[in-house]
């Protein structure tokens, strides 16, 4: 998921020990970074395999924002700032509050990597919902102004957790599609469909009892 943005991530996971702040110190408690994990099955078998991939897949949406719950952001008025320097480039991560109390998100970057020269250039962006329990995101190619995907979840008042990712392909276009249920027990559920031309087309379907738990394909 997200290929062209794994240089990103790797340098977000290097460097988020040596981050370097720019603003002036938050005022009060700063929003929580987005973090959603589904629970997944074991891999005993190449069900229970192709399952944790589809999984695992999905979750690794959360990889790119949970660094930055480590650092303390910025802040000014109703917008928080969280930034991390990697020698020539910059990527800051930012939150605005709305009116209603949900938040607005945005990850940019600034500078120089790997000979590509970047200016405010989005990354990432969505929505959250004020207490954290819902939320929307769009990924960006890193060298393109193409959507590589999006990425939506929300949690019951019975703490079921439900989402949808869609990766496009080279491009733009919906590709692949991954609905996954989390349920308070561990159990879970992943549904995989690629784009047929006019509707999804489901083409792998695997539910497990618990968490690393055999999964039954089918």
């Amino acid at each position: 998921m997200f290929t062209s943005s794994l240089g990103i991530l790797l340098i977000l996971t290097l460097t988020a020990a040596s981050c370097k702040k720019t603003s002036t110190e938050p005022i009060g408690v700063p929003p929580t970074v987005p973090t959603v994990m589904f629970s997944a099955p074991g891999q005993q078998d190449p069900c229970s395999q192709q399952a944790y991939a589809f999984v695992s897949i999905a979750n690794s949406m959360a990889a790119y924002f949970s660094v930055f719950s480590t650092i303390q952001p910025a802040v000014s008025g109703n917008v928080y700032t969280w930034e991390i320097t990697s020698d020539s480039l910059t990527i800051t991560f930012t939150a605005v509050r709305q009116s209603d109390g949900s938040y607005s998100w945005e990850m940019k970057l600034n500078g120089s990597d790997s000979g590509i020269h970047y200016t405010n250039k989005v990354i990432f962006s969505g929505t959250t919902s004020a207490d954290g329990k819902s939320g929307s995101f769009t990924a960006y190619d890193d060298s393109s102004p193409e959507i590589i995907g999006t990425f939506t979840w929300s949690t019951s008042a019975t703490n079921v957790l439900t989402g949808t990712l869609i990766e496009n392909d080279s491009g733009g276009n919906p590709a692949y599609k991954y609905d996954l249920v989390s349920n308070p027990n561990g159990s879970g559920e992943v549904t995989a469909s690629y784009w047929g031309g006019s509707a999804w087309v489901q083409d792998f379907h695997a539910t497990w009892p618990s968490a690393g738990a055999q999964a039954t394909c089918g």
